[in-house]
């Protein structure tokens, strides 16, 4: 192996060169999504748990609502990342059960 290259660019250019141009545009739109859903999800937690309840009322009766609210504003971002949880738990449920 050349010295000037080493082990790690050789194994970077064989799987780049494995990997095709629409999958790469794929994986970057999907790459994108998730982190637009991760901060938009962070954004309205950060909202309904602490940013509402020391902002004045707004007029708008969904923001109002938040602010009075004590249950569901903290059931929706709690259960999230169980629901989450749970998915993935089935998914590998169902690998194990394919592959023995």
């Amino acid at each position: 192996i050349n010295a000037e290259y080493g082990d790690k660019h050789m194994y970077q250019y064989q799987r780049e060169a494995l990997i095709k141009e629409d999958k790469k545009k794929t994986t970057v739109f999907y790459g994108y999504l998730i982190l637009s859903i991760t901060y938009l999800s962070f954004t309205l937690t950060f909202y309904s748990l602490l940013l509402s309840k020391v902002l004045p009322s707004t007029g708008n009766a969904l923001l109002d609502w938040l602010k009075t609210d004590e249950y569901y504003c903290l059931l929706v971002p709690l259960m999230l990342p169980l629901v989450f949880f749970f998915i993935f738990l089935n998914w590998t449920s169902l690998k194990f059960f394919r592959h023995n």
